[in-house]
């Protein structure tokens, strides 16, 4: 797979101290030399997770997180707009405009969890309002207006995604990453320690198990149910890049 072909990634600075600094084309590059062979990630965790999509948390997204939280160099970017990050997995498939579907599954969970309901609030300071220039601010409405929003969390031992990568590298990503999930500056979704194994499954074996864009299947017919304008690559909250999707059942 030809690995040029990822577009657009950041911007850095060309010059760091005297030396041109390291872009994400150098990284890209170094990451497409690297063996990449079956592993297993697995997080097992201390606190509550809150997931991003039901029962699931993306795996490329947290090694995306990772990878712009070690690169040596800064990286600008519009924050309206979304880049390409290479990551040290085996690369599946690029679209015709330059997205990876990177060889990983989503973390999911292992073993029996407990589903729990938990709450966000947002509550107007009024044990700073003297600080404010108004001390009448309305809270049903409007910039100060409270809320109270539901959301399922899930306590769960350990999650787990299969993967093709080099193992190393993604060791030393996951090394940044103490919390998956929602809300991790609230506690949740603490890891306790990252464990990545050697495997034995396919890229095939591991598409079965995301989102995958109909495109990739080149004409012929999915096995599985297809669903419209999905997510599939990081950054999964930027809806211009979704797509139609085979999913699993």
């Amino acid at each position: 797979m030809t690995w040029e072909k990822l577009r657009p990634m950041p911007r850095v600075a060309p010059w760091n101290k005297g030396k041109r600094s390291m872009t994400w084309e150098d990284r890209c590059a170094e990451y497409s030399r690297l063996t990449k062979s079956p592993i297993t990630i697995t997080a097992e965790l201390l606190t509550p997770v809150i997931h991003a999509e039901k029962d699931r948390t993306h795996l490329d997204g947290v090694l995306t997180f990772a990878a712009l939280t070690t690169h040596p160099v800064a990286s600008s970017y519009e924050s309206h707009t979304a880049v390409v990050i290479p990551l040290p997995l085996d690369l599946a498939w690029v679209s015709p405009n330059g997205k990876p579907l990177w060889a990983c599954s989503p973390l999911v969970p292992i073993g029996a969890g407990v589903d729990s309901r938990e709450y966000w609030h947002k509550r107007y300071p009024t044990h700073r309002a003297e600080f404010g220039d108004r001390l009448n601010a309305v809270t049903t409405a409007g910039r100060w207006k409270e809320y109270r929003v539901p959301v399922n969390a899930q306590s769960v031992d350990r999650l787990v995604a299969h993967a093709v990568g080099n193992a190393p590298e993604v060791e030393k990503l996951l090394s940044v990453v103490t919390h998956i999930g929602k809300k991790g500056s609230m506690g949740y979704g603490r890891v306790a320690r990252w464990i990545v194994a050697p495997a034995t499954h396919t890229i095939t074996d591991v598409l079965a198990l995301k989102a995958v864009p109909v495109a990739y299947f080149d004409g012929q017919q999915p096995s599985d149910r297809v669903a419209l304008n999905r997510a599939w690559t990081p950054p999964y909250w930027y809806a211009p890049w979704w797509s139609d999707c085979v999913v699993p059942a």
